[in-house]
């Protein structure tokens, strides 16, 4: 995803298929939206963006970040899902 698409798509707003979270959540939470996802027609799940549409960024470590979700995908999922991360970053540098 390029950064201008990023920005459409946070401009748009949450949706069914479209979650924003600031940081990351607790284990379960963050298994529970992976199956929601699994179980309809997929969706994406943009962190470093909080409710307001505003980009906070990750940080400037996302591999452990990025580990930890596919670990959730993998281990706390039944069956397994299978997810596609990808990481962006903004105008400004932000890492999302």
């Amino acid at each position: 995803m390029k950064p201008t698409e990023l920005i459409t798509r946070i401009n748009k707003g949450e949706d069914l298929h479209t979650e924003f979270k600031e940081r990351l959540i607790h284990t379960d939470d963050l298994a529970a939206s992976i199956i929601a996802f699994a179980n309809t027609d997929g969706g994406q799940m943009i962190f470093g963006v909080n409710d307001e549409r505003e980009i906070t960024g990750l940080g400037d470590e996302t591999d452990p970040v990025l580990r930890f979700i596919d670990n959730i995908a993998f281990n706390n999922c039944e069956p397994p899902v299978t997810i596609v991360q990808e990481t962006v970053r903004d105008q400004k540098g932000r890492i999302v």
